[in-house]
C-alpha cells in the first residue's frame, strides 16, 4: 500500500492526495472552532496538558546503563490551514548513564538528532527495545535524540486525522468506509516539518549548548534533512542519511501549485502491512530479529488511539505534499555527508543512492554500501555495523580519515574501499 510505500521509500516525489490545479487555494477559517481540531483523545490528555518541558528533563529514567529524558516541544505550527496554533512535539533522548552522573559536557560532534520518514514517528524505529539505535550511538558517547513529527506518534495529531473518511478512497474501501472527507486537502506540507525540525533542532541545540547538531535521516527522512540543512546551514553539523534514494529527494523547490492541494489528509497502515515491511531482506539469512521487530511494531502501535477501530486497526499518518529537495537544495548543501544505502535495499535501489551522493554539493562526502542490508537497517541485526560508520563519520568528519570516497562494509564492519 501506498503508506507502506512511502514508508520505506523517498523515491516518491510527492505523498498521498490528489493534486489541485495551480492558483488560489480554500483556506481553513477555523476562528474559534480550531481547537476542535486538534487531537484530544482520552489517553493522550496528560501528555498535551503537561506543561511544555524547556528544562533539562530532570533526573530522567534509568535504563540500564543509560538516562531516558522524554520531553515536549512547543511549536507554533506552520500546517496549511493551522498556522499559529500551538502543536507539541514529543522527544526522547538517550545518554550513557555515567557520562550523565558525571555532568559530561557534549560537544556538537557529540549530539545527534535522528530524523524518521512517512508511516511511523521516531520510538519504534530508531529506539526499539532490543535493537535501539539511541542506546547504539549512547554507548558511543552520544547525546543521541529522536522525535515525532506532527501527526505521529506522541505528537500533536490535527483533528482531521480522526475521520475515517479523510482517507483516499481506496483506503476507506479496504476499511470498511464509504464517506465523503470532512477536509478535502493534504495535510501537512515540507515548510511545516521542515517548522517542526528546527523547532526541536533549536531545542537540542539549547539543551546541550552546542552552535550545532548531527542530523540522522531514514528514508524520506533524507527529504526532510535536505530541505531543513540548505535553508539552515547554520544550525546542522554533518549528516548521515540511510535508504534515502536521488529520484526520491530531487523534488521541486517549492510548491507547484495549491497549498493546501486537494486529497486524502491521512493515511492507515496494519500491522500486518508494517510486519511486512520490516521482515529485512531476502538477500541475507538471520537479517533481522523477530523478538526486535516485535517490539519495534508494538512501539509503533502503542500510541495510536483512534485508527485501531477501523477495520482491521490501523497506524494513521498524515500525508505531505513534499517540496524542498529539488537539485538546486542538493547542490546549496554544505554539511559533510554520509550518504548510506543497504545493497539489497527493495526501494531505495543502489544506483539511486549513488544519484543522490553525486548531486550533494558538500565537498566532503563518502558513500557506503551496507553489503546484507535492506532498507529500515535501524531493526535489522547489521544495526551494529552502520552505527560504527555513522558515528565514526558525526564525531570525527570523516571515516578512517577519509573525507571523500566509496566504501563497502560487510555485515561484520568489514570496510573495502573501492
Amino acid at each position: 500500500m501506498l503508506a507502506v510505500a512511502v514508508l520505506l521509500s523517498a523515491g516518491c516525489g510527492q505523498a498521498a492526495g490528489v493534486p489541485s490545479d495551480a492558483g488560489s487555494a480554500p483556506r481553513l477559517e477555523l476562528g474559534r472552532d480550531s481547537d476542535a481540531l486538534v487531537r484530544r483523545d482520552g489517553a493522550m490528555d496528560a501528555l498535551l496538558d503537561a506543561p511544555a518541558d524547556t528544562s533539562d528533563g530532570g533526573s530522567g529514567t534509568p535504563r540500564g546503563d543509560f538516562v531516558v529524558r522524554d520531553r515536549l516541544v512547543d511549536v507554533a505550527t506552520a500546517v496549511p490551514g493551522f498556522e499559529g496554533e500551538t502543536f507539541r512535539l514529543w522527544t526522547r533522548e538517550v545518554v550513557r548513564a555515567d557520562l550523565d552522573a558525571a555532568g559530561h559536557v557534549f560537544t556538537e560532534a557529540e549530539v545527534v538528532l535522528t530524523v524518521h520518514g512517512a508511516t511511523v514517528g521516531g520510538d519504534g524505529l530508531f529506539d526499539a527495545a532490543g535493537g535501539s539505535v539511541l542506546e547504539a550511538f549512547a554507548a558511543r558517547g552520544f547525546s543521541a535524540w529522536t522525535f515525532d513529527l506532527t501527526g505521529y506518534g506522541r505528537s500533536t495529531k490535527p483533528g482531521p486525522m480522526d475521520d475515517p473518511c479523510n482517507l483516499a478512497a481506496a483506503e476507506q474501501r479496504a476499511y470498511g468506509f464509504d464517506c465523503a472527507p470532512s477536509y478535502g486537502f493534504v495535510l501537512t506540507s515540507s515548510d511545516s516539518e521542515r517548522a517542526d525540525l528546527g523547532a526541536v533542532v533549536d531545542f537540542v541545540r539549547r539543551t546541550r549548548g552546542v552552535a550545532r547538531v548531527g542530523l540522522l535521516s531514514e528514508s524520506l527522512g533524507g527529504s526532510r534533512v535536505v530541505h531543513f540543512a540548505s535553508t539552515h546551514p547554520e544550525d546542522v553539523g554533518r549528516v548521515v542519511f540511510f535508504g534515502t534514494g536521488g529520484s526520491g529527494v530531487l523534488s521541486s523547490e517549492g510548491p507547484t501549485g495549491a497549498v493546501p492541494r486537494e486529497g486524502a489528509s491521512v493515511s492507515g497502515t496494519t500491522e500486518a502491512e508494517l510486519r511486512r515491511a520490516l521482515a529485512g531482506p531476502d538477500c541475507r539469512e538471520g537479517a533481522v530479529e523477530p523478538a526486535v521487530v516485535d517490539a519495534a511494531v508494538a512501539q509503533m502501535l502503542t500510541p495510536e488511539t483512534v485508527g485501531l477501530a477501523w477495520g482491521p486497526g490501523v497506524l494513521r499518518a498524515p500525508t505531505v505534499d513534499l517540496w524542498g529537495a529539488a537539485r538546486g537544495n542538493l547542490e546549496r548543501m554544505r554539511a559533510p555527508a554520509l550518504v548510506v544505502g543497504g545493497e539489497c535495499d527493495p526501494l531505495a535501489f543502489p544506483a539511486t543512492v549513488d544519484a543522490l551522493y553525486r548531486a550533494l554539493g558538500a565537498a566532503e562526502k563518502v558513500r557506503v554500501r551496507l553489503e546484507g542490508a535492506g532498507h529500515v537497517v535501524m531493526l535489522e541485526t547489521g544495526l551494529p555495523a552502520f552505527v560504527d560508520v555513522a558515528s565514526e563519520w558525526l564525531r570525527e568528519g570523516s571515516l578512517e580519515g577519509r573525507t571523500e570516497g566509496d566504501v563497502r562494509v560487510d555485515p561484520a564492519g568489514g570496510r573495502r574501499w573501492r
